[in-house]
């Protein structure tokens, strides 16, 4: 469908900002991320259900050679966003190029080894922050092994870049087994670990320090108050210290910190505070893009609520800096308005061209999409009544008339058949309280 092909003229736009590159995302061709259930996909922004394939069942090098990996390699190349990627698209045609995905490959290319490996091999975690529901218990993944250290060697010895999520980090034992073929094998690769600060000892800094090591840190409030309100279980002064110990030795190696900040509608007026803060590191501030949990998304609010935020923000007096990142930092915080603004209009929008319908009339709609009866009436059946009288807005018709015949068939598929209702009713927007299997991440 026409409406998931980037506009040239953006793609020409985001060229001009970040300069040349082959593609308009990069990951299809070079990266492989790799999720606790086996899963292997180009990035953490790809539904699962759209994976290029199973570390399970399938070699890494099956893995690459993937019919799917392919496919994705092929609509990407033409501009198409429409096999799972629309989240990029929106982010690309709001201007809030700093948000999407896409952009943090943008250095890497293509080749017989993907420059690229990111590891989210556990959600074993310390805290419980309240947009999170990547819980685990269990340090240990008895997917990825001592057998799977030994497969991804040759591929750490090719990488230019190797990625640590979690989960915690530095609490995911296997981890520190890859850390050492690092060591030992491909010490110039950059190695990044995106840490939520909490842990912090002479182990870790001497892990640090026999790395490649970039550290960043997760953290979602800049007062007490917020951020242990967000980050449950957190102890804010504990990671003050910790990133002050972070910060030295990242210091004496001549780099600087990276610092994520996830803006929700429950902590916006951290923002300009925490963006000195990051200044005040000569850090480097990354926006995380939340769409879900959607009580806590953007669109939650309204365009009253939208506009609000907008002037709050524009009219701080940030405080001025010499810092290497200012001016980039400050450019991020004008990608994220740019994305606020983009909701505004798209809401102005939308209801111009679409009235909020009951889920069961909408679902009338769905029907004459779907190839396959058996689909729709296992889909109806999975909603339940409980919900067919919940709304759907405008905008959730919107995005839903974005995707292809063929993709709503395989999404619509793969739903039922694994029966993801949680899943269903966040891509619908519905509220409704969470299961402990529900999966939401955030890559930073």
């Amino acid at each position: 469908m026409e409406k998931c092909i980037l506009d040239r003229h953006i793609f020409k736009k985001y060229k001009k900002q970040f300069g040349k590159q082959k593609y308009v995302c990069m990951a299809p061709f070079t990266s492989l991320y790799f999720k606790p259930d086996g899963t292997i996909l180009p990035c953490c922004a790809l539904g699962s259900n759209l994976s290029f394939g199973s570390y399970k069942n399938s070699t890494i090098n099956e893995i690459l050679e993937s019919d799917y990996r392919k496919k994705l390699q092929t609509k990407i190349a033409s501009l198409d966003f429409s096999n799972g990627c629309i989240a990029c698209l929106k982010s690309m045609n709001s201007g809030n190029f700093m948000s999407a995905i896409n952009t943090q490959y943008r250095h890497y290319d293509s080749g017989d080894y993907p420059e690229v490996l990111e590891f989210e091999l556990s959600y074993f975690c310390n805290l419980d922050c309240v947009m999170c529901y990547l819980h685990d218990t269990e340090k240990v993944n008895k997917i990825y092994n001592s057998k799977f250290v030994e497969e991804i060697t040759p591929y750490l010895k090719h990488a230019v870049a190797v990625k640590f999520l979690g989960g915690e980090p530095f609490l995911i034992p296997i981890y520190r087994q890859i850390w050492e073929v690092i060591n030992e094998n491909n010490w110039d690769t950059q190695v990044h670990i995106q840490t939520n600060g909490t842990v912090f000892n002479d182990e870790i800094a001497n892990i640090i320090s026999n790395l490649n090591a970039y550290i960043g840190i997760s953290i979602d409030g800049i007062s007490k108050e917020s951020y242990e309100k967000i980050r449950r279980g957190g102890n804010f002064e504990k990671v003050i210290e910790n990133i002050e110990s972070f910060n030295r030795i990242m210091t004496e190696q001549k780099k600087s910190l990276s610092f994520s900040f996830t803006p929700m509608n429950i902590n916006w007026k951290d923002i300009p505070e925490f963006i000195d803060f990051v200044n005040s590191y000569s850090g480097l501030l990354y926006f995380n893009n939340l769409t879900t949990p959607y009580k806590y998304s953007f669109r939650h609010c309204d365009v009253i609520q939208l506009k609000n935020i907008i002037n709050y923000i524009d009219n701080y007096d940030f405080k001025f800096s010499t810092a290497k990142y200012y001016n980039q930092n400050l450019r991020t915080l004008k990608s994220f308005l740019n994305g606020l603004q983009y909701i505004i209009n798209e809401y102005v929008e939308f209801e111009r061209l679409y009235a909020a319908v009951p889920l069961s009339e909408w679902l009338k709609i769905v029907k004459t999409k779907l190839s396959k009866e058996s689909d729709f009436n296992a889909l109806h059946d999975l909603l339940g009544e409980q919900y067919m009288s919940k709304m759907i807005m405008p905008h959730i018709q919107n995005k839903f008339n974005n995707l292809t015949l063929d993709v709503i068939n395989e999404i619509i598929n793969k739903m039922v058949v694994n029966k993801q209702l949680n899943y269903l009713l966040d891509f619908l927007e519905i509220d409704f309280e969470k299961s402990e299997s529900f999966k939401v991440k955030n890559c930073q």
